[in-house]
């Protein structure tokens, strides 16, 4: 199955009857390929790698790589792997400020899109290993292809998630009534998601729960400070 951007304007633009040029409905179709992309990334996690980071003697450390969900995190210091749980900000500040209590770091929050916040602090030494969903490269011509890590590494098995969206979004914009101002496709893009999520637990993949589909408008940020 082909993956492409190409595709994506192909496909939809040849359902929804739309004008596929660049002075047409190609770069709104081009903005939502992309918004489909990274939505699919964040409901599936069909796509995670990993990265060893060092923050140092530091508390608050800001994270280089992008990353669009962390998934889990474990610290090694003096060659022991441990551990650490999430906690809210309010809760890190509140725990420094009760105690300067030395030894591993146990417990982390995130807040923003890359600050890290620890406690108790890091040796300079201790590392962490990062298990997270990474923020990929915007696709900008028709050669680019999701299934690429660069591009979100979206597996062509759950192509349709990507496709649906797109649609979605484009029959929303363009009033079509045929789709009831795309309700059909937001409905088919939900249920793709549903099966994704049930064919990468199948396959011993990350286990998530039931799917949590924001209803239109634009994406909604994560709340950093905490995870589900």
């Amino acid at each position: 199955m082909a993956t492409t951007l190409t595709q994506v304007r192909t496909n939809v633009s040849a359902i929804l009857g739309l004008d596929n040029s660049t002075t047409g409905d190609q770069p709104q179709i081009d903005f939502y390929a992309n918004e489909a992309v990274r939505k699919t990334l964040m409901d599936t996690r069909c796509y995670v790698t990993s990265a060893t980071i060092t923050p140092g003697a530091t508390a608050d450390y800001t994270l280089t790589t992008s990353a669009l969900e962390v998934i889990e995190i474990y610290g090694t210091s003096d060659s022991q792997n441990y551990s650490l749980e999430r906690r809210s900000v309010a809760e890190i500040i509140q725990r420094r400020q009760a105690s300067t209590s030395a030894g591993p770091t146990r417990y982390y929050a995130m807040t923003g899109n890359n600050l890290f916040m620890w406690y108790p602090t890091p040796s300079a030494a201790d590392t962490f290993t990062l298990y997270y969903v990474p923020q990929p490269t915007e696709m900008a011509t028709g050669a680019n292809d999701l299934s690429v890590t660069t591009y979100g590494g979206v597996p062509t098995s759950i192509f349709d998630c990507v496709e649906n969206y797109v649609l979605w979004k484009m029959a929303d914009l363009d009033d079509d009534a045929s789709s009831s101002m795309g309700e059909k496709y937001r409905a088919l893009y939900e249920d793709a998601i549903r099966k994704a999520r049930k064919h990468l637990r199948d396959r011993g993949g990350t286990r998530l729960g039931p799917a949590r589909i924001r209803h239109r408008g634009a994406l909604v940020a994560h709340d950093r400070s905490t995870y589900p």
